[in-house]
């Protein structure tokens, strides 16, 4: 065999070789970093029945101050909707329907019109820039003392 065709059997063998391990990395990297599926935590009985005794009022606390704070907005809502969120008050869509925590039942009547307040002027500005918090202050002047207060709350 000649030198010259020992050379380019070699670089040949040398690239399939790579081509494999580049195959085998890629699919080592696939395995190893792909994301395990995120297990929901149950929500234990007690809690459950909390939230389902409980769910009607909070619905009716936000439905009167909707139609209070929205007197000076005038959004268009879609649908209202009362849940169990672990980490949030409220949050919005750009369909315009509307999502809060029940436990805000629970919370100060001034907490509970920011919160309102804070999500109706979402559906005018999703963001939270300089044009939002002058939405939220035609309704809640004090809305940064408000805000402070609802953090230091856990849910």
């Amino acid at each position: 065999m000649s030198g010259s065709l020992r050379c380019c059997l070699a670089k040949n063998i040398l690239a399939a070789t790579m081509i494999m391990l580049f195959k085998l990395l890629d699919f080592a990297m696939i395995f190893v970093f792909r994301r395990a599926p995120r297990k929901r935590q149950k929500v234990s009985q007690a809690a459950r029945k909390h939230y389902l005794a409980n769910r009607e009022m909070a619905r009716k606390v936000i439905k009167e101050l909707i139609d209070e704070l929205n007197g000076c907005y005038q959004v268009k809502i879609g649908r209202v909707a009362v849940k169990h969120h672990k980490s949030r008050w409220g949050s919005c869509s750009s369909k315009g329907n509307l999502n809060f925590n029940y436990k805000i039942l629970f919370l100060p009547r001034e907490l509970q019109e920011y919160i309102v307040a804070h999500e109706l002027c979402h559906l005018l500005e999703f963001n939270h820039g300089r044009n939002f918090w002058e939405l939220v202050a035609k309704t809640i002047n004090d809305y940064k003392l408000r805000r402070m207060a609802l953090k230091k709350i856990n849910i």
